[in-house]
């Protein structure tokens, strides 16, 4: 008979034992592949999530993108802005109070001084010309102008008689204007 067939009945033949020594690469074999096929399955599933992640964020940056560029705009115009306040706060620190400085003039003339014309040129360089009926007189009005806090440098350039009939005497004084006006 040959070897490999077993005729008793089921419940007399010999049971074979499996030995797990022999099954043991076999069952690492399944196991391997099996933790291999989910975790492929599951770098796929990931895979998936993160590009629907990423769809949605670009939809999302899509929808803000107008915002962010009004910001920007808003940002450039806000500092553009500030550069023109402190351009305005810079040339109303420098520009004179000239209802002050005509008052202060005004407060120095003598009576008997009249002034005809009176020219501020660049950086504030005044020319004052005028009439007077005496010499003194525009001596007091340099030495008064001198003394004010929104003039410099006030000095007599000239004086000369104008017509004997009416007596006076042209004058021309230069000085400079105070960059605030003198307060």
């Amino acid at each position: 008979m040959p070897d490999g067939i077993n005729l008793l009945p089921q419940e007399l033949r010999e049971q074979k034992k499996i030995s797990f020594k022999k099954r043991l690469p076999l069952v690492g074999i399944i196991v391997y592949f099996g933790l291999l096929a989910a975790s492929g399955f599951f770098l796929s599933w990931k895979v998936s999530d993160i590009q629907v992640q990423l769809h949605e964020t670009r939809n999302e940056l899509e929808a803000i993108q107008p915002k962010l560029n009004e910001t920007h705009f808003l940002m450039e115009s806000i500092e553009e802005m500030k550069k023109t306040v402190e351009q305005l706060q810079k040339i109303q620190g420098s520009k004179s109070d000239w209802t002050s400085v005509l008052k202060q003039l005004n407060s120095c003339l003598p009576n008997d001084v009249w002034i005809v014309s009176l020219t501020l040129l660049s950086e504030g360089e005044l020319h004052i010309k005028g009439k007077s009926e005496n010499l003194d007189s525009i001596g007091i009005f340099v030495n008064r102008l001198n003394k004010q806090n929104c003039f410099k440098k006030v000095s007599l350039k000239a004086a000369t008689a104008q017509d004997e009939e009416e007596g006076h005497l042209l004058f021309e004084i230069t000085g400079e204007v105070a960059k605030d006006g003198g307060q």
